[in-house]
C-alpha cells in the first residue's frame, strides 16, 4: 500500500511553477518595478497595505529562493502573491520591451504564460470549491 495520503475525490494539487536562476533574479528585478510604482503612488487606496505588506513577503521569499542551497525545496504563494507576481513580470515584459532587451523576453514570456495558468487554475479551484 502507497504511504501517501489519499486525496479527497474532486480536490487537486495545487499548480506549480519551477523557476530556474534566470527566472527567479527577473522576479526579483519585476518587483523591484512593484515596488518603485508604490512607492511613487501618492493616492490612497485601500488596499495599499496589504500590497506592500505583500510585496514586502514576496521580496523576502524570492531572495531566500536565490540564497537556498536546496534547489528542490518548494516556496508556496498565496493568492495575492501569485497575483502581484503575474502583475510584476507583465510590468517587467514591458519594461524589456521598451528598452528593446530581445534577450530576455521568452524567459519574461514564459514567466507571464505561467503566471496567467496558475492563476487560471486558482480561479478554478476557488469556483469548483464553491
Amino acid at each position: 500500500m502507497s504511504k501517501r495520503k489519499k486525496r479527497k475525490k474532486g480536490t487537486s494539487l495545487p499548480p506549480h511553477i519551477l523557476f530556474p536562476l534566470e527566472a527567479v533574479k527577473m522576479l526579483k528585478d519585476a518587483l523591484r518595478l512593484v515596488d518603485e510604482t508604490f512607492a511613487r503612488n501618492t493616492e490612497l487606496l485601500p488596499n495599499l497595505e496589504l500590497g506592500r505588506e505583500t510585496l514586502a513577503h514576496l521580496k523576502t521569499k524570492v531572495d531566500a529562493m536565490l540564497q537556498g542551497e536546496d534547489w528542490n525545496k518548494e516556496m508556496p504563494f498565496d493568492y495575492n502573491e501569485l497575483h502581484i507576481l503575474s502583475a510584476a513580470i507583465q510590468m517587467y515584459l514591458v519594461e524589456l520591451s521598451l528598452s528593446g532587451n530581445a534577450q530576455l523576453m521568452p524567459t519574461c514570456l514564459r514567466l507571464c504564460k505561467q503566471f496567467s495558468a496558475v492563476i487560471a487554475s486558482c480561479h478554478t479551484t476557488m469556483r469548483d470549491s464553491v
